[in-house]
C-alpha cells in the first residue's frame, strides 16, 4: 500500500451535527426563525484504532479537504492530528 488519503468533515469526523448547527443557524438569521441542536464533534467510529494501525505499519497518510484553513487548524489542535499526519500533507482543495 503507498499510502491512505483520508476525507476530513463527516468521513474522519463525526461532525455532521456541527455542519447542521451552522445551517441552522444560518437560516435562523436570514429567516428569523429559532431553531436549535445539540450535539459534539468526535472521531468516527474506529477511525482513531485505524490511524495508529497505519502509522505503525510506516504507512503514509494524508488528509484532502475543500475545507478551509481555520476549519483544518481547529481539528488540528482540537484532535492532536500531528499524531498521524504532517501539515505538509494536507491538502485543501477550494
Amino acid at each position: 500500500m503507498a499510502g491512505v488519503i483520508f476525507d476530513f468533515n463527516g468521513t474522519m469526523f463525526d461532525d455532521s451535527s456541527k455542519q447542521r448547527q451552522v445551517w441552522l443557524a444560518y437560516a435562523e438569521e436570514s429567516f428569523h426563525r429559532t431553531i436549535s441542536e445539540e450535539g459534539y464533534v468526535r472521531f468516527t467510529e474506529d477511525t482513531i484504532r485505524l490511524l495508529d494501525r497505519l502509522k505503525r505499519k510506516g504507512i503514509p497518510l494524508a488528509i484532502a479537504t475543500a475545507s478551509p484553513k481555520s476549519n483544518v487548524d481547529w481539528y488540528w489542535e482540537r484532535f492532536c492530528l500531528e499524531k498521524w499526519f504532517e501539515m505538509d500533507n494536507i491538502d485543501r482543495q477550494f
